[in-house]
């Protein structure tokens, strides 16, 4: 076949932005942008008798490009076998899921450990980086309060700025000691946001964990050699004024009064 547009109903017309009887007279490769004869390959299945159903970027008579899903059939029509189709516009569900491929991808490859909550602060996924900061697995993770992550050395003033910004669907930012499977724990950095519904509701929250043990001992190991300078510069200044003092013992002046 050539690919002849035979007919279309109104809902197409309106879609592609054409005159219903203008439709009509193009070729299918005039909307389809695929290569003709990928086009031809594939209107050459359905016309042997194979329903088929593929995305397509179909372009609108204001040159805009969308995915259209289509789903072809064999249709005989006064002895002639044509491909009876039907399209539905997915473009916005295939930004969402590039959207969620992406996120996904983010996910899994960040550096930083992520958690994702419910609206009440309960576990519901985290990533590969969260299991290997801190030994747990999701399995044993899920369904907790994201809070019970924070060990006891954790400040109280963080704590119920936590608590705060889950009932109040807010942001927090702050340090925390996050603990471990081993029962252990380390400093981190914790970012928590809240996720919004389409009404502007609070459906979750993100919690982001950073690592930041080693600048941690850095800035202790920065500390304590400033105090162990001061300590030693004091040293040196008690010594100074001692021998100072020595001396002017050794070396009484003499006086001779007339």
């Amino acid at each position: 076949g050539t690919g002849q547009i035979v007919d279309a109903n109104q809902a197409a017309a309106d879609f592609y932005g054409y005159p219903a009887d203008v439709l009509r007279s193009m070729l299918i490769s005039e909307i389809n942008v695929l290569p003709d004869e990928h086009v031809a390959q594939l209107r050459a299945q359905v016309v042997a008798g194979k329903r088929t159903t593929a995305v397509f970027p179909h372009r609108l008579a204001s040159g805009q490009i969308r995915s259209v899903e289509v789903h072809s059939s064999p249709m005989v029509d006064r002895g002639r076998t044509l491909v009876f189709s039907i399209g539905r516009d997915v473009t916005e569900r295939e930004r969402v899921d590039t959207q969620l491929r992406q996120a996904a991808a983010v996910f899994d490859d960040t550096v930083e450990a992520v958690i994702i909550t419910d609206e009440t602060g309960a576990v519901r996924q985290v990533n590969r980086s969260f299991t290997d900061l801190t030994g747990w697995d999701f399995t044993w993770v899920v369904g907790l309060s994201a809070q019970a992550l924070a060990s006891s050395t954790t400040e109280v003033g963080s704590f119920d700025r936590i608590r705060d910004a889950l009932e109040d669907g807010t942001s927090f930012r702050g340090e925390i000691s996050i603990r471990h499977a081993d029962a252990t724990g380390s400093p981190a950095l914790l970012s928590i946001s809240p996720v919004l519904g389409a009404r502007g509701e609070v459906t979750g929250f993100v919690w982001v964990v950073a690592d930041i043990e080693e600048r941690v001992a850095a800035e202790q190991d920065r500390a304590n050699s400033e105090q162990r300078a001061a300590v030693s510069a004091a040293g040196r200044e008690r010594i100074g004024r001692g021998t100072a003092n020595r001396c002017r013992f050794r070396h009484p002046l003499g006086l001779a009064v007339g």
